[in-house]
């Protein structure tokens, strides 16, 4: 009986504790819009699904901002140690905006004949010279001057200025 009751405690080990969850309180220009419970280690795009459920506002119209980091869809929150919670700042995309960047994410050529406002659309254009450099050429005359565009275009394309 002895063994069965050494047994018996060493099968009931605790449970693993649960991940701690952060509060993450989402503001616009206009103040909170939310606060959502997240894990620390969640990429931004399944945050961003959270903050969707719990504002309206659309994921893809969503620029989450942290001091003064733009977080991408693969980025992590931006947490110190012993911290539960934090402070995002959404800036919301346009409609219009969240459209082409979509379009040109799936499908490069989008950008070639996308009208002139959307071709001088850094974010817009910054996705298209990530796919392909020597798009480059069909963005505004402003933004082929754009010395972090033009590199990230020559990254993506050695001969992209030729």
């Amino acid at each position: 009986a002895a063994g069965t009751a050494g047994w018996a405690a060493m099968v009931n080990l605790p449970a693993p504790a649960e991940t701690p969850k952060v509060q993450v309180h989402v503001s616009g220009l206009a103040g909170l819009l939310c606060t959502v419970l997240a894990e620390p280690a969640v990429p931004m795009r399944e945050l961003k699904a959270a903050i969707e459920q719990a504002s309206g506002i659309p994921a893809a119209q969503q620029r989450l901002v942290s001091g003064l980091q733009e977080l991408g869809d693969l980025d992590r929150l931006p947490l110190e140690d012993k911290v539960d919670d934090i402070d995002i700042t959404l800036v919301k995309r346009s409609p219009e905006h969240a459209r082409w960047l979509f379009e040109v994410h799936r499908s490069w050529t989008r950008f070639l004949d996308a009208p002139h406002e959307v071709r001088g659309n850094r974010e817009v254009a910054f996705e298209a010279v990530r796919h392909r450099g020597t798009v480059l050429r069909y963005a505004s005359a402003d933004l082929r001057a754009d010395r972090g565009l033009v590199l990230a275009a020559v990254q993506s394309e050695g001969d992209a200025l030729q």
